[in-house]
């Protein structure tokens, strides 16, 4: 029988080194762990169709980051959760058991973990990682949808972790991929098309000279943004260009942690404040224009003409007039034929059209016995896309 005078966290949560982490890390074809600052959770991947690599029986680990006393960050695991492992599994963790952890005094990170995961308040936000995930999505389907290409080619790195231990070597690893996705993955193409839409010039180019991504970003940006767009992403930068050469230094002890943690913050803060200024320079919605980008991967993929082709001029005729009144709904069909659904659009020139939808099915009910055209029915799909202007233009 479960102690009632225990606390959730001391009756439901086990703790762990860090390093534990470690094994599934290094097997992202075995296993997926996503984490942020407050924690994550790990399982086994389900194997693709056409994989060969041996398989691992399933489970999952839902953990959080708890602070301990000493300034290190350990793993708070789910008990529920270890009680499933397979034995092996087990055993693994075992070996990184914290046996009597003592813990920092204010833990905000783990509070919001253990509010939502313990107590059901989905109310706790997020950390910096899922929060810079969003920002990049938000900027890239702005830029897909003025420039035509992503101003970032990535939204998500499955590699992008806090750091597994408290050393120099594991923050720099972090900081790398940090830096693989916000700075590696800016598009200068894309630089360049925005700055041509802002009327921004860019400097000319010596002979054999090549334009960096960071610079053309800082020549893009007004000054008042240098500071908070810029910085961080040159920081991040400059962080990177240290794994480049040979190590002057082992790894030391250092608060890879929590330095890392200020570092994604500051990066995330400074996507924020570069989409929000995106939204207001090329006059768009960010969260309009991703509704448009998911809504838009249900819309219908062409892959022909219209038959007969003549029926494309017709459509034609209504590019540019103003509709004045819609009428849809299912009306009777004729003998022998399908149910269906129509619309008629009035436009205010006078101007009406017809829509329709036609079907073989007479066809088939003089091939099949049995079978009759009045068993099958069409129906209209509306779906929007909604504009990502923002005020008075939309």
């Amino acid at each position: 029988m479960a102690d009632s005078s225990k606390t959730v966290e001391e009756r439901f949560l086990v703790y762990f080194d860090r390093i534990v982490l470690c094994r599934y890390r290094s097997r992202p074809d075995l296993f997926q762990v996503r984490e942020d600052d407050m924690g994550g959770e790990l399982e086994v991947r389900s194997p693709d169709s056409d994989d060969t690599a041996p398989t691992v029986p399933y489970f999952r680990v839902r953990f959080g980051f708890r602070e301990l006393a000493d300034g290190r960050v350990c793993v708070a695991a789910f008990g529920p959760d270890l009680q499933e492992l397979p034995d092996a599994e087990q055993s693994i963790w075992r070996a990184d058991h914290i046996t009597s952890p003592v813990f920092a005094g204010s833990d905000r990170p783990f509070h919001r973990w253990s509010q939502r995961y313990l107590h059901g308040s989905w109310a706790s936000d997020d950390g910096p990682l899922r929060n810079l995930e969003r920002e990049l999505e938000l900027i890239q389907a702005m830029s897909r949808f003025e420039l035509g290409e992503s101003l970032f080619r990535g939204s998500h790195n499955p590699a992008l972790r806090y750091p597994v231990a408290e050393n120099s070597e594991a923050f720099a690893l972090a900081e790398l991929e940090l830096f693989r996705l916000v700075v590696d993955g800016l598009s200068l193409t894309a630089l360049e098309s925005l700055a041509a839409k802002l009327g921004v010039m860019l400097p000319a180019l010596k002979e054999g000279e090549r334009r960096g991504t960071m610079n053309t970003l800082k020549v893009v940006l007004p000054a008042q943004l240098h500071t908070t767009v810029h910085d961080p992403l040159k920081t991040c930068s400059q962080e990177r260009n240290k794994l480049h050469g040979v190590a002057s230094r082992p790894a030391h002890a250092f608060a890879a942690f929590k330095e890392f943690h200020e570092h994604a913050a500051a990066v995330c803060g400074a996507i924020g404040d570069l989409r929000r200024w995106l939204e207001q320079v090329l006059h768009l919605s960010a969260d309009s224009c991703l509704s448009r980008d998911q809504g838009m991967k249900y819309f219908p993929r062409f892959n022909g003409p219209l038959r007969p082709e003549f029926k494309h001029d017709e459509f034609q005729k209504a590019v540019g007039k103003t509709v004045a009144k819609v009428e849809a709904g299912e009306f009777i069909p004729g003998e022998g034929c399908h149910r269906r659904e129509a619309i008629v659009l009035h436009f205010t020139d006078g101007t009406v059209l017809s829509i329709d939808v036609g079907s073989n099915a007479g066809n088939l009910e003089s091939d099949f016995d049995g079978l009759d055209a009045s068993m099958f029915s069409a129906h209209l799909i509306p779906m929007w896309a909604p504009s990502p202007r923002s005020g008075p233009e939309q």
